[in-house]
């Protein structure tokens, strides 16, 4: 759903004109793991960078027809041959980059915080307790 969004937020059009295959190897020749938010890192600042390509390419056609809707704009890019393809790609900076931890094949360093709260009631007399909550 982020990927759709993205697309659909830098290309400025309806998420229903946006179809993705599944990431793979004989699509992407260098295509990386998509575990916890790492795909989101990588996929989504790639996706913004083939979106502006395609932006660029569609541009003088938008300044020459800026009402035409999406489908038409795009049957009218094909039929001046506009090139409807683009690539991107994206790498983390290197100060995202694990460093010196010869050990470790954690690629990325993410940092995250969580917080636990319970709410009880607790008898200052007997030292009995109950739990009413935990979030």
């Amino acid at each position: 759903m982020k990927m759709l969004q993205i697309v659909a937020r830098e290309l400025r059009i309806d998420m229903a004109f946006i179809r993705f295959n599944e990431t793979a190897t004989d699509k992407v020749a260098n295509a990386t793991a998509t575990v916890a938010s790492l795909s989101s890192d990588l996929y989504g600042p790639a996706l913004m960078k083939a979106c502006q390509e395609l932006n660029e390419n569609l541009k003088p056609l938008k300044l020459k027809h800026p009402h035409l809707p999406w489908d038409k704009l795009i049957e009218q890019a094909y039929n001046e041959r506009i090139a409807l393809s683009a690539h991107g790609f994206y790498s983390m900076p290197d100060k995202f980059l694990k460093n010196n931890f010869e050990k470790s094949d954690v690629k990325y360093i993410y940092f995250t915080q969580g917080v636990g709260i319970s709410e009880v009631e607790i008898d200052c007399l007997t030292g009995d307790f109950h739990i009413i909550r935990t979030d």
